[in-house]
């Protein structure tokens, strides 16, 4: 049943089928989420040079503006792309063969704002995150931070499946993002623990130990130079997704032409009262998503950002 959705979702892209006259969604359209965000992996070697912006835009005005402007129901607004965010981003987790985060399915990050080439370290902030595709793993998860202007989040992301019967994959994820001082370590599991108190009884839920003193590293030894430009949004009939582009470099490599990875989000806030998402809304984002991920531009083998940096030098091995 799913697949012969996905499959009436093409045919309407491609013959401007009505919106309205396809079948209902089969996945409840309120899940509890405070944002869908439907995310395609591009080819990264069409990004490498330093006109990075032109390309993007290229992207945006000659193979998905048009196309996506036939579409019932759907509409691209807004202003031309921008750089929004330039920042430093590190991955920390367990060396020597553990990976006590990444193999139990949580996520911890630090992001710095950069300014001229620098990092602004007053700027700074980390991220503890816990991913499953079942909702109710994630949910019972206690991800509070010790900071009292932590911000959480419970989020669903949406990407292209590979090897399965659905061509799409769904993963929920619960975090909790909190300020740091530019002069706080991070050199070991206990430290991430003062961050994070609950993070031990998450770790013996996944059934494995914490090490206080166990040393944390930079996962893949890498410091990742993160570029984010959005502008353009989607009207989906009453409610927008908004569109950005992502783009990895090696900070340690100069200058910024040779990409690690490229990443096309669409992300949809939940609006409030419930229901957070309409069926229809629902209908016209995965119709828009599917086209998208069947323009030559996108690549189904890429990796994702996580996977991509854990696996760069193998680090888990």
């Amino acid at each position: 049943m799913r697949n012969r959705r996905m499959s009436v979702l093409m045919i309407a892209f491609v013959v401007g089928v009505s919106i309205s006259d396809l079948p209902p969604v089969s996945a409840s359209s309120d899940l509890g989420v405070d944002s869908r965000e439907y995310k395609l992996m591009l080819e990264v070697s069409r990004f490498r040079g330093p006109n990075s912006l032109s390309v993007i835009d290229e992207m945006w005005n000659d193979s998905i503006r048009q196309p996506i402007q036939g579409l019932d129901g759907i509409e691209p607004k807004g202003g031309a792309f921008a750089l929004e965010k330039d920042r430093a981003v590190r991955f920390w987790d367990t060396g020597g063969g553990g990976c006590t985060l990444g193999n139990h399915g949580y996520a911890f990050r630090e992001r710095v704002k950069m300014k001229n080439g620098k990092e602004v370290e007053k700027k700074r902030e980390v991220t503890l995150k816990f991913r499953h595709p079942e909702a109710e793993r994630v949910t019972v998860k206690d991800m509070r931070g010790t900071h009292a202007d932590g911000k959480k989040k419970f989020e669903m992301d949406i990407g292209i499946a590979s090897g399965q019967d659905s061509p799409l994959r769904f993963l929920y994820s619960k975090s909790t993002t909190q300020p740091i001082g530019k002069n706080r370590k991070i050199n070991k599991m206990q430290d991430l623990l003062e961050l994070y108190p609950k993070l031990a009884n998450g770790l013996q839920e996944e059934e494995t130990s914490v090490d206080p003193d166990r040393k944390l590293e930079r996962v893949s030894g890498l410091t990742i130079r993160e570029r984010v430009y959005d502008g353009p949004v989607v009207d989906l009939g009453g409610r927008e997704a908004e569109v950005s582009v992502t783009l990895w470099y090696d900070a340690q490599e100069d200058g910024l032409t040779e990409p690690l990875l490229a990443e096309l989000s669409l992300k949809i806030e939940a609006s409030d009262p419930a229901p957070a998402f309409s069926a229809a809304t629902l209908d016209r984002a995965e119709a828009l998503f599917l086209a998208m991920a069947s323009l030559p531009w996108a690549d189904a083998n890429a990796s994702t950002k996580t996977s991509l940096i854990y696996q760069y030098r193998n680090f888990c091995s």
